[in-house]
């Protein structure tokens, strides 16, 4: 008789909703806790006295929350005995050894989960995952209809290896900030023989006023570094903020990426060569404002370009793969473009129905580009080993 209730009562709901032209509820995760609440509150009928009306009511302040979100879309997998077995039998997570710099017992870094043979010295590194999936369909189709090889860490990084024109390449969704990137430089190195050329598709703001949305920057003039300093924020004699002096580019491998960009881009972007800012956050050192918190950043665009006439482009990342390659001791060599979604000036944004076509356009640029540099004992792509390469 309960469960006969519960169903009934259920369906009668199901219906409501779909007479009330609101069916996207049985897909939102407001609907979800308001039903799930129900049938808990419906164990014990005697004390619950829910009825349907309160039901419809919470279910419409629902409906006006969606008014103003996007449905979550919420699913939900109840596991059988077979698919509990099979969990219970996947691999435990490999014990790490040397606290120095971890590897597992194969050899696979700690938050990349790759290992020697797995990532070429020709990497071309973006934000998304989404689009080094995209970028990935961009290399040469597998010999023997064999399979790209990619691999995703438990961290969120993607690692795709294979070839373009024939030269191996590996593209990496490095994901944002300056530790991101400091974990993909650092752990591909330690695994790659010989010189590495790193190349960045990132997306930025745009400074530069008279550059619109869509435009691809190349950061041929180098990258500062913007970090906010919370100690001015306990002692008043010292600045919120601290602007770097720049760090160059690889002049070679920017040279070539600016003429592949031009040729592969057309009509579609300008493509502008500049100054970049990369910053330890999005919001407060970026100059960007609200009222929640004390950023006191104010004049910080303005301390930027006063400084920087130059400055092109704003972001998180370049300055610390440049940093990297700097100290590197000549082993790897970087540059790094980035596709303009934010003007800062005019504070318009891109429309989103052109993001992909620039991303694909301006990722075969830059894959070409690493096909043309030239780098010390590249005779193999970084792996002299070829019983153990995926390329």
């Amino acid at each position: 008789v309960f469960f006969n209730f519960v169903i009934f009562e259920t369906v009668t709901i199901l219906i409501y909703l779909h007479l009330l032209d609101i069916k996207w509820l049985i897909y939102n995760r407001d609907f979800a806790r308001v039903l799930t609440s129900y049938v808990r509150d419906c164990k014990d009928l005697l004390k619950a006295h829910i009825s349907l009306s309160a039901i419809v009511s919470h279910v419409c302040e629902a409906a006006q929350f969606r008014r103003v979100h996007k449905p979550c879309s919420v699913s939900v997998t109840v596991p059988s005995a077979e698919t509990s077995a099979a969990d219970s039998e996947k691999p435990k997570k490999a014990t790490f050894t040397d606290a120095n710099f971890p590897l597992d017992p194969e050899g696979r870094v700690y938050h990349l989960g790759v290992k020697r043979g797995e990532v070429t010295n020709r990497i071309l590194s973006v934000g998304d995952s989404d689009r080094a999936r995209r970028l990935a369909g961009l290399l040469d189709p597998p010999v023997e209809g064999g399979d790209l090889f990619h691999a995703e860490s438990s961290r969120g990084f993607n690692v795709y290896t294979g070839r373009k024109l024939g030269v191996p390449i590996t593209i990496i969704s490095t994901g944002m900030g300056i530790p991101m990137m400091d974990f993909v430089v650092r752990e591909t190195r330690a695994i790659v023989e010989g010189q590495m050329a790193f190349m960045r598709l990132g997306t930025c703001g745009l400074i530069d006023a008279t550059s619109p949305v869509g435009t691809v920057s190349v950061a041929a003039k180098g990258s500062v570094f913007v970090r906010r300093e919370p100690d001015a924020f306990s002692d008043a004699d010292v600045e919120p903020y601290r602007i770097s002096l720049p760090i160059p580019c690889d002049e070679t491998l920017s040279a070539i990426a600016v003429a592949e960009l031009k040729e592969q881009m057309g009509d579609l972007s300008n493509v502008i060569t500049g100054l970049n800012a990369s910053a330890d956050s999005f919001y407060s050192s970026q100059a960007r404002q609200g009222a929640a918190f004390d950023d006191r950043n104010g004049g910080l665009m303005d301390e930027l370009l006063g400084r920087y006439p130059g400055l092109t482009t704003l972001e998180m990342e370049t300055f610390h793969l440049y940093d990297l390659a700097r100290v590197s001791h000549g082993s790897v060599i970087a540059s790094a473009a980035a596709i303009g979604l934010a003007q800062r000036k005019s504070n318009d944004f891109i429309d989103a129905s052109r993001i992909a076509e620039l991303e694909e356009r301006a990722g075969e640029a830059l894959l070409r580009t690493l096909v043309k540099c030239e780098l010390e004992n590249d005779d193999d792509g970084g792996c002299t080993d070829s019983s153990i390469r995926v390329w």
